[in-house]
């Protein structure tokens, strides 16, 4: 079996990390929190770390575009 996609519940700290991990290693990565504002403000702390990258020129800055392209986002809350 090959894992193609992976899902990251909450977009904290450890979740954002954990996602960019996933979509820099090239999975398609779906983050799931439960507020919109949650979940942009977690893609806030990947694109603020992506851009670190860059500027650094550390070699994963190069994929920061396609790692992007791998995220998707779901608001779900059990209310």
């Amino acid at each position: 079996m090959m894992i193609k996609q992976v899902a990251v519940i909450g977009t904290g700290t450890m979740g954002s990390q954990i996602g960019i991990t996933c979509a820099g290693g090239g999975f398609d990565t779906i983050m799931v929190d439960t507020t919109a504002a949650n979940i942009e403000r977690g893609m806030g702390v990947v694109r603020a770390f992506l851009a670190g990258q860059e500027k650094k020129g550390n070699p994963f800055s190069n994929r920061k575009a396609a790692a992007l392209q791998r995220y998707s986002y779901v608001e779900h809350c059990n209310g």
